[in-house]
């Protein structure tokens, strides 16, 4: 069930989960604040998006001064917002959208996560294999898939998982990104062991894990 709620001037789509005990607030890829709750009255959640005013107006801020990647013009890539007919190396992307013209946005987000899929199974491997050499920290299998919140797992059996979308990150933040999951080898937590051994690895680790999470997923 979904209720439309009105914030400064901004809708709030309420997603009411009758199973959930805590509410949840984000801010979506497209800007939209979503509070995600059980069965609330109108009041308490206006309550409670109210106490989370600093954030979501923040949160909104960073949204509109990030870059806009435009579909068919230009790309996020590498932490750059890159023209696609400007940059030889994304001539082939510029040519699928000129070549298939008109083209529904479905189908050419396709072509954009295709790409960035094939970006990071080209790139990521070598810094596994540089990092992994560092740490001594081997995973036992390396996936990469498109992931909506997180920008990388590590399982109990040591398999990495990498979101696909890395590849929209400045190339020391997905370094930060291998770090920190090659790390969860040996702390599966975030205890202070885990955060000491992310710190000896990459120097200036807390800059670029705090310049990540200002980050969003395009």
């Amino acid at each position: 069930m979904k209720e439309i709620l009105e914030f400064r001037g901004h809708k709030v789509f309420h997603e009411i989960k009758p199973r959930l005990r805590h509410a949840y607030i984000r801010i979506d890829k497209d800007g939209q604040i979503v509070l995600r709750s059980g069965s609330l009255s109108v009041a308490r959640a206006h309550k409670i998006i109210l106490q989370k005013e600093k954030w979501i107006l923040t949160q909104l801020k960073k949204h509109l001064d990030a870059p806009q990647q435009t579909l068919g013009k230009n790309i996020l890539f590498f932490g750059r917002l890159v023209l696609l007919e400007e940059d030889k190396y994304l001539t082939t992307l510029a040519k699928r959208f000129k070549n298939e013209q008109p083209m529904r946005e479905d189908i050419m987000q396709r072509h954009y996560y295709n790409f960035y899929k094939t970006e990071a199974q080209l790139y990521i491997p070598d810094r596994i294999i540089h990092f992994s050499q560092a740490m001594n920290l081997f995973p036992s299998e390396l996936k990469f898939r498109r992931m909506k919140r997180r920008w990388g797992s590590c399982s109990s059996q040591g398999i990495i998982t990498f979101n696909t979308l890395l590849i929209q990150l400045s190339k020391e933040q997905i370094d930060y990104v291998i770090v920190h999951e090659l790390a969860h080898l040996k702390h599966l937590n975030h205890s202070a062991a885990f955060h000491q051994l992310v710190a000896d690895s990459l120097p200036d680790a807390q800059r670029i894990h705090l310049s990540i999470k200002n980050e969003r997923m395009l």
